[in-house]
């Protein structure tokens, strides 16, 4: 099963890439929006987490996604920057 990733692909990884929509798992199964890579307000990445504990997930190529995401975008407001502009409307979508 193949999966279009988002364009542009900004860096593609063993499991995870970091595409104009924010991260993507290569497979299709999980997405999370650009404005969703900094902690929230109670300083969390729930979505971070829950996928750490997932099965199969390659933690250090999830790790490597989230560090490149963040220098794309350094902080929440900027995720328009690169990519959609429409990435804040959504979260992790699976």
């Amino acid at each position: 099963m193949s999966y279009d990733l988002t364009e542009p692909v900004h860096w593609q990884g063993r499991q995870w890439a970091v595409t104009a929509y924010g991260i993507e798992a290569l497979d299709g199964m999980y997405h999370v929006a650009a404005a969703e890579i900094w902690p929230g307000p109670d300083g969390t990445l729930p979505w971070f987490d829950a996928l750490r504990r997932r099965y199969g997930t390659d933690h250090d190529d999830l790790e490597a996604a989230l560090t490149v995401a963040r220098s794309l975008w350094p902080c929440r407001a900027s995720y328009g920057r690169v990519g959609d502009p429409h990435a804040a409307s959504s979260t992790v979508r699976a």
